[in-house]
């Protein structure tokens, strides 16, 4: 595999050290690295990859060297323009070394979205006259494509592409999580009164995309939530519409009268098993209720009476047919299908269940004056 402090230097060897683009899984140790160790003037991260050619043509006629994209191969088709009219040899003319990121490559398992272009990417640099080449995964062969691809270019001042397959770049872990993240607050904060909330939230997913390329963690997308909560940036989404494709999490209450394509059905084990909510409340266990009120003493921790009631049939009989009512309304909201969400354990049956909610409280109360009996 080729190191990516190797590549970079190699490439800074080579008289390149500008990237412009937009992260890709398969690129992400390179993005990680020249993250954490080139200049941010010299990894400018764009919104697309049109964008990225534009800034790389900025680059190359201000200071006359040649710049890198990189991209995934999905972001071959927003590069066609600039390509046709800025960069080519029949317009202006302007080397840009291309990094693409060779998702959905015949042959190769991928996610069905690549498969497509992963069977045209060679063939539109094709068609666009672009010359190219698969980096070889070894450092003294990507070395040699290297310099063939640079003296390529200042010989013809005519861009070229290489297209980096699967496993072909050594791990590398980001060092600078923070600092990144950051910079996507700083640059969303000077934006925030200036741009509407949809396009704010379109630069909110575009950086959320980034930071999952570059091997962010959980917590540094937490942190980065916390950022932007303390900076008092505004992310409001846009209301749901039922022309809308997305997912939406609703109360079966709420969903009376809607319909869906597809529903998911979650906790199923509410509907057969007696619910114990918390301190305070009523709940019913099989034919008895308990009230379970909260007594505070100033000498004493605080103590858990459990106080039965008598039986009351009508209600525990209201209370299955209301159980019953959401379930008949839960299921009839789907379309064309629906999938029950269920516990990776089997059902007990309700007088098991029943037992096994009484010996939780038991044993969760047991240091209180009176026990929950049966």
């Amino acid at each position: 595999m080729v190191r990516p402090e190797f590549f970079v230097k190699t490439l800074n060897d080579n008289g390149i050290d500008f990237y412009a683009g937009v992260p890709d899984s398969l690129l992400k140790n390179i993005c990680a690295y020249i993250t954490d160790n080139l200049p941010a003037d010299h990894n400018i991260i764009a919104a697309n990859e049109g964008g990225a050619m534009g800034i790389a043509a900025g680059y190359h006629l201000a200071t006359g060297k040649i710049p890198v994209v990189y991209m995934q191969n999905s972001g071959e088709g927003n590069i066609i323009n600039p390509l046709a009219s800025l960069t080519d040899k029949e317009v202006y003319n302007i080397p840009v070394l291309l990094v693409i990121g060779w998702r959905g490559r015949p042959g190769v398992h991928d996610e069905p979205q690549h498969v497509k272009q992963g069977k045209v990417t060679t063939g539109l640099l094709n068609t666009m006259g672009i010359n190219y080449a698969i980096l070889p995964k070894d450092e003294e062969g990507a070395a040699k494509q290297i310099k063939i691809a640079v003296d390529y270019m200042k010989n013809t001042n005519e861009c070229y592409a290489l297209v980096i397959e699967k496993e072909t770049f050594d791990t590398y872990k980001l060092q600078k999580g923070d600092i990144t993240i950051n910079k996507y607050i700083d640059n969303i904060s000077k934006l925030n009164e200036v741009i509407n909330t949809i396009d704010k939230n379109a630069i909110f997913y575009e950086n959320t995309k980034i930071m999952d390329n570059l091997n962010y963690t959980l917590d540094d997308f937490v942190y980065y939530l916390e950022v932007l909560d303390k900076a008092k940036i505004k992310m409001d989404q846009t209301i749901y519409n039922e022309s809308k494709d997305a997912v939406k999490i609703i109360t079966i209450h709420k969903s009376k009268g809607l319909e869906y394509p597809i529903v998911y059905l979650a906790n199923n084990k509410d509907f057969v098993t007696p619910k114990l909510k918390e301190p305070g409340d009523y709940y019913i266990i099989g034919k008895e209720y308990f009230f379970l009120p909260l007594f505070s003493d100033p000498d004493k921790e605080a103590n858990l009476f459990g106080l039965k009631f008598l039986d009351n049939e009508e209600n525990i009989k209201a209370d299955r047919e209301e159980k019953l009512r959401l379930l008949y309304v839960a299921l009839t909201r789907a379309r064309e299908k629906i999938v029950l969400v269920v516990d990776k354990e089997p059902y007990l049956g309700f007088d098991n269940s029943l037992k096994n909610e009484i010996n939780y409280f038991k044993e969760k109360y047991k240091a209180n004056k009176n026990y929950v009996s049966e």
